[in-house]
């Protein structure tokens, strides 16, 4: 019903986007989002859903683009960067992992989610030096 009052609202199709992705709808949560992202490209939280439904999908490129976006429209979140540390965590891009999730611990330290990654990053590196 919200859509159908007000079709021009972004945030509109990114909640029931949300609700789809939590569903595991996936694609019609991805259809609700590229309709807000054409209404309004500005929205970080937006393009991060959109990153994490790529990650679902192992498109694991694209959620580094869909991630790097959102960091750019919202550069003081640490969410943006802690999905990137994600997705480049995944192609084995331990570097730009690193590098990111150390952005957003600096952002936001007491984020238990970063620093766990921060870990699984650090022995996914040792591991790697010791092959």
């Amino acid at each position: 019903r919200s859509i159908d009052m007000n079709p021009d609202d972004a945030w509109v199709f990114t909640k029931r986007g949300w609700v789809y992705e939590k569903m595991g709808s996936l694609d019609k949560a991805w259809d609700d989002y590229d309709k807000a992202v054409k209404l309004d490209d500005q929205n970080a939280w937006t393009f991060r859903r959109r990153g994490y439904i790529l990650m679902a999908e192992g498109s694991f490129e694209g959620a580094v683009d869909e991630f790097g976006v959102s960091i750019n429209l919202e550069p003081t979140s640490h969410h943006g960067y802690c999905g990137r540390a994600k997705a480049h965590y995944m192609l084995s891009h331990f570097d730009e992992a690193d590098a990111d999730i150390r952005k957003a611990l600096e952002i936001n330290p007491a984020d238990a989610e970063s620093q766990n990654i921060l870990k699984v990053i650090a022995q996914s590196r040792v591991t790697q030096l010791a092959k």
